[in-house]
């Protein structure tokens, strides 16, 4: 896909994401992981990125900041040109001097404009037979025109994985979305290693998922047609890197957890990313099932995991309790400063609320201060977890500080998960 260059490029341009931003960091994207590459800092509002010349010609994700898979865009650097850009958040990345990215803008720009013709011809319902070949017609020569023009470019694998369905007579709206469903993946190659160093090949899976069907695009899609997109993509991708199948696979599974999809995400996971995991014990692989497997555990309406503990030498676990209407599990230690401050708080909140049960448990490292203060909450149901940051419920709960504050149902099931006391006490209100 790529070599080594000698010359030495720079990436610049006015920068303007956020008012305290300071720097750009490029990675570089391949199957098998991302690789930094640089940084340029951003001065008086101005980038300026210096390549090293070990980089080699690619796509470059620019990261602006936090969380960096949501903050950036990508550039394709040849090795063979200084890049101008601007770049600000409400209008993105706009190239004033590069062949390679003025190409493959330009021609994104066109072939949209041309695709939202055809569209519109289908959609408001014309029949004209001219106007069709017209639109068509029009279509074709932007994607020969600006194949033949990147020839030799970077650009060029992007715009042939991007050639539209054009329809060779006039169809239906619902043939023309079926017809443009079924051909969805003739030029796709999910191999190739220059479209997987982008988010190019996510982004096309993405659209396939959730807005190819043949279906009036104005309707939502039903979760059964996107499970059934899903099964079709996974065909698609038997003999794909395993690591680029893995990530891509996450991205999709976050996408159907952002639309509370639960049947769906779960399918990706149980069917796609968890057999892939034992076929391929990589670790990056691992670490993605794993964050899966953690945010299932703890997801809202997930029957929250057992806990267990003795009193006076008799064995007691969560989902035995059948007392309350509302549970709370409290996360917290005795030589935490913000703990003793808000449990007293949350103490004296729920002393009068019996329908309210807290289970508070002690991340301590020995019981010396943990029997004073817990002395003071009577009414708590007390647990003491010694090792404090290794015991396993904080792995099992994913605690990273205390106070950490679950919310149950009767049914032991969460149903929130408050970041601060103030939240908690609203959830508690309800």
């Amino acid at each position: 896909m790529s070599t080594s260059l000698c010359a030495q490029h720079a990436i610049s341009g006015p920068f303007s994401p956020s008012a305290d931003f300071k720097w750009v960091m490029a990675y570089q994207l391949n199957p098998n992981g991302q690789e930094y590459v640089t940084a340029g800092p951003v001065k008086n509002g101005d980038l300026e990125l210096i390549m090293p010349k070990t980089a080699e010609a690619g796509v470059y994700r620019m990261v602006y900041a936090i969380p960096t898979d949501e903050f950036y865009f990508d550039v394709i650097y040849n090795g063979k040109e200084d890049i101008m850009l601007s770049f600000n958040t409400s209008n993105g990345v706009a190239f004033k001097s590069s062949e390679e990215n003025g190409t493959y803008l330009s021609y994104s720009k066109e072939i949209n404009a041309a695709e939202k013709k055809l569209a519109d011809y289908y959609a408001t319902g014309k029949k004209g037979k001219a106007d069709f070949n017209a639109i068509v017609k029009h279509l074709k020569e932007i994607q020969d025109s600006f194949e033949t023009k990147s020839e030799g470019m970077i650009a060029n694998s992007f715009i042939k994985a991007n050639r539209p369905y054009v329809p060779l007579k006039i169809e239906t709206y619902e043939q023309y979305l079926s017809s443009k469903k079924e051909h969805f993946f003739d030029v796709l190659d999910f191999n190739n290693p220059t479209l997987q160093s982008s988010g190019f090949l996510v982004e096309k899976a993405l659209t396939f998922v959730f807005s190819s069907i043949s279906h009036v695009a104005s309707n939502p899609i039903p979760e059964k047609g996107i499970q059934e997109n899903l099964e079709v993509l996974n065909g698609k991708l038997t003999s794909v890197n395993p690591l680029f199948k893995a990530k891509l696979l996450e991205k999709l599974w976050t996408e159907t957890s952002k639309r509370e999809m639960s049947s769906s995400s779960d399918l990706i996971y149980n069917n796609y990313l968890l057999p892939l995991s034992r076929i391929n014990e990589k670790k990056e692989i691992l670490e993605i099932t794993d964050k899966i497997e953690l945010s299932n555990r703890l997801r809202i309406g997930a029957r929250a995991p057992e806990i267990k503990w003795k009193v006076n030498g008799v064995d007691k676990k969560l989902s035995d309790l059948s007392v309350s209407e509302k549970y709370v599990l409290l996360f917290w230690s005795s030589t935490c400063s913000h703990c003793l401050k808000e449990v007293p708080e949350l103490h004296k909140e729920l002393k009068d609320r019996e329908t309210i049960q807290v289970l508070a448990i002690g991340l301590e490292d020995d019981d010396i201060s943990w029997k004073d203060e817990s002395a003071k909450l009577g009414g708590f149901t007390h647990i003491l977890g010694l090792g404090k940051w290794e015991n396993e419920y904080v792995f099992l709960y994913d605690v990273h500080q205390t106070p950490t504050y679950f919310v149950l149902d009767s049914q032991k099931k969460i149903i929130a998960k408050p970041s601060s006391l103030e939240e908690l006490l609203s959830v508690l209100k309800n």
